[in-house]
């Protein structure tokens, strides 16, 4: 028998992608961390050093998007 480390996955969101989108729902960052279920710490720390796909997937949902409008892409 053996642990098997979990591996964790942080994914970059796109300020820029993010802000238009709001803009278009007319929403503030209040609005769409209660509608995404986040709270403003994890919202912030998505930008500085990314999040778990969860939370990407509850702020695409929040905002009417699929994630790969809202992730930073690596090249």
């Amino acid at each position: 028998c053996y642990n098997e480390m979990e591996v964790i996955i942080m994914m970059g969101l796109d300020k820029y992608k993010i802000d238009i989108l709001m803009a278009k729902k007319q929403f503030n960052r209040k609005d769409l961390l209660k509608e995404a279920g986040i709270s403003d710490f994890t919202y912030y720390k998505c930008f500085e050093r990314g999040t778990s796909p969860k939370n990407v997937g509850k702020i695409a949902k929040a905002l009417g998007v699929d994630v790969e409008e809202i992730i930073v892409k690596e090249e």
